[in-house]
């Protein structure tokens, strides 16, 4: 719960004070947050008997990293993009 709290933290910060970078590592914990998770789940499931289940995982995990990592790349491409006032 407080990887959570800080993830929220780091986003919440970063859009109220303008900073693409501490943005970007908001969802860098984000995305370990969810990497944790899908790991935890795909052994639980493998162990309940359905193997099949840990590659869907993964590819849903990567699909998510990709996402997240997409998003972080565009915050970062506007903030550099665009002049200083």
């Amino acid at each position: 719960m407080e990887i959570r709290s800080l993830r929220g933290l780091r986003l919440r910060g970063g859009k109220r004070l303008n900073s693409p970078a501490l943005t970007a590592d908001g969802n860098h914990a984000r995305v370990d947050s969810f990497v944790s998770l899908g790991v935890v789940g795909s052994a639980l499931v493998v162990a309940l008997g359905a193997p099949i289940a840990d590659p869907i995982i993964g590819v849903v995990i990567t699909l998510v990293i990709l996402k997240i990592t997409w998003d972080s790349w565009q915050t970062i491409y506007r903030a550099t993009a665009t002049p200083a006032p």
